[in-house]
């Protein structure tokens, strides 16, 4: 969805993912950014990501 809202409306997908990359998963994320040009697809990529679950066994 994100990847044909990039072709449609830039500038709706680039609000979205300011506000919801870092929550977006990775295969997703990379979807909608493939078709951005180098300096956008780093900015969505390095947001701050939650880290992952660990347990403690």
């Amino acid at each position: 969805m994100l990847r044909v809202v990039s072709d449609v409306d830039r500038p709706a997908l680039r609000a979205f993912l300011d506000e919801f990359a870092a929550a977006t998963p990775r295969p997703m994320l990379r979807a909608a950014i493939e078709k951005s040009d180098a300096d956008e697809r780093g900015h969505h990529l390095a947001t701050n990501r939650p880290p992952f679950a660990t347990s403690k066994l």
